[in-house]
């Protein structure tokens, strides 16, 4: 038998969120061939409504006047109402009952924390003299993105914004290399539990600053370009997958719905982790080797080598073509290739460390290392915009 059991709370949490009842519908039927004298009755028939504010229901049983089979029936309605929506438990109905999650902000002359409350009612604007301002940033360690960057289904972190779904957003300032900052009264707009996830990478502001690039869009009001490789590969990737519509086929295939998260989590590796940076190598090798429109690449090429892969290919493309530029491009999507292919795709030795040292591994920090590789990535896509996509 299968059965799907649903914990009441969360139901009527739901429910108020749509602001509905459920409503479930119910037919209980069960027969037998007991006599009727058992029952120490000639008839048994019986017909009886139950109506209350949330269920109707009748029960019906007796005789079917066939093969002396007697039955009985149970059937009608049961109304679920929702919590009211104020007392519901869900963000921004959340907080009622919790206390304000107070955020270091700066120090005191003894070296002490100075804490205040993501509490907007009580936070100065730019216009006011004196208090502690909606404005004011505050800093945490970079892993704080780690959990949203985890379950890319449910959540987006973006060049200067961090949503879960339609649900809230936050603006947050990640342009930053080793640490993410966000204005003190933003961090108002998260549910206490995320508040609480947030403060607890919670870091002290000396020494560190809000990046250039949040200073120009939210204190000056001007547009500005992100400098951190992992955003600045994500705006010339799309660059790149535009390009593609004047050339009438796209040189990189679009990932698939399933390999779309690759593209929205890739990332300097927050820790020096040796998983994490397999991973985010992994995912930009699929990214763009393992995209390579190999169809669409052949039909252009008059001499297929042998047993060439798809960076054969588009080598063989640039050299039929007379594509310049094309040698340090073909190199760095072979060293990524075999960056992948000896440390993702099998045991760690020899080969890996050959592969790695292409990228100036181990002298350098795994994430100084991929930002390195991000930095070439993006400088071979903005080669095939420029000089491949042309000549397609």
């Amino acid at each position: 038998e299968h059965k799907i059991e649903v914990r009441l709370k969360e139901l009527k949490q739901f429910l108020a969120a749509k602001e509905m009842h459920l409503m479930l519908m119910f037919d209980y039927r069960t027969f037998a061939k007991t006599p009727l004298e058992e029952f120490d009755r000639v008839d048994l028939y019986r017909k009886e409504a139950f109506p209350t504010e949330l269920m109707f229901y009748e029960m019906n049983c007796g005789s079917m006047n066939v093969d002396s089979v007697n039955f009985a029936r149970v059937f009608g309605r049961k109304c679920i109402p929702p919590y009211a929506l104020e007392r519901c438990g869900i963000w921004p109905y959340d907080d009622e009952d919790h206390p304000k999650v107070k955020f270091i902000i700066g120090s005191n002359g003894d070296g002490g924390v100075v804490e205040h409350p993501a509490d907007e009612a009580h936070l100065s604007s730019p216009f006011d003299e004196g208090g502690v301002a909606f404005l004011h940033p505050v800093y945490f360690k970079k892993d704080v993105l780690q959990k949203y960057l985890a379950d890319p289904d449910r959540y987006r972190v973006e060049d200067g914004h961090l949503s879960c779904g339609h649900l809230w957003g936050v603006p947050i300032d990640n342009d930053i290399a080793d640490h993410v900052a966000v204005f003190l009264g933003d961090l108002e707009k998260l549910p206490y539990e995320d508040q609480l996830h947030w403060r607890s990478h919670n870091i002290a502001p000396q020494g560190r600053k809000m990046s250039a690039t949040n200073f120009k869009r939210s204190i000056e009001g001007g547009f500005a370009s992100a400098t951190q490789p992992d955003h600045q590969f994500r705006s010339e990737y799309w660059s790149l997958q535009s390009s593609f519509i004047a050339a009438g086929w796209p040189l990189v295939l679009d990932l698939t719905e399933g390999d779309e998260h690759l593209l929205a989590t890739l990332r300097v590796p927050i820790n020096t982790s040796q998983a994490e940076f397999d991973g985010q190598v992994g995912a930009l090798a699929k990214i763009l080797v393992d995209s390579l429109n190999v169809k669409g690449i052949k039909a252009t090429v008059s001499n297929i080598p042998k047993n060439v892969g798809s960076i054969g290919l588009l080598e063989q493309m640039c050299k039929e073509k007379n594509i310049q530029g094309h040698e340090e491009p073909i190199k760095f999507l072979r060293n990524l290739q075999g960056l992948r292919s000896a440390g993702v795709g099998h045991r760690k030795g020899s080969d890996h460390e050959k592969a790695a040292a292409q990228f100036g591994i181990p002298d350098v920090t795994l994430p100084d290392a991929f930002r390195e590789i991000l930095d070439k990535a993006r400088g071979t896509m903005r080669w095939m915009r420029e000089a491949v996509v042309p000549r397609l």
